[in-house]
């Protein structure tokens, strides 16, 4: 309620938001850079991200961040063979296809929203995708 000292609604939504976008930005930033350091720093940010209890678009870049700075991590480890290179890229422009859109979309219609979280969960599977195949290139490597 706007002139009574309380704050509408839709400014925490933007701000946590804003907070998810941050965190998957620098996680891009990690994963481009095969930056296992600045993962680290992305991961390190779930415990306070988690506290935080926010929207579902928020929720969902959190945790897409979370995924995708696991895979910086852990991906170009010298035991793993290191995920396709054109899998990497197409993550990265869906990452930036994301971090482009959510913004608007978050404040928007019903269908933008839902096609942003659509496109947030496509980014999520992906990197799950990769992540379990370098997992597997591991065992094989290990074991051979």
């Amino acid at each position: 309620m706007v002139g009574s000292g309380e704050r509408a609604q839709p400014e925490p939504v933007a701000i946590h938001v804003a907070t998810g976008l941050r965190v998957l930005d620098t996680a891009r930033r990690a994963l481009i850079s095969r930056n296992a350091a600045l993962a680290h720093v992305v991961l390190a940010f779930e415990g306070e991200a988690r506290s935080r209890r926010g929207d579902l678009v928020g929720e969902r870049l959190i945790d897409c961040a979370m995924r995708v700075g696991e895979l910086a991590r852990v991906a170009w480890r010298r035991d793993r063979e290191p995920p396709d290179e054109h899998d990497v890229r197409r993550l990265i422009r869906s990452l930036e296809g994301v971090i482009e859109d959510a913004p608007g979309a978050a404040i928007g219609s019903a269908a933008q929203l839902g096609a942003l979280l659509e496109r947030i969960l496509q980014a999520e599977r992906l990197t799950i995708v990769l992540s379990r195949e370098s997992e597997l290139r591991r065992s094989v490597w290990l074991v051979s």
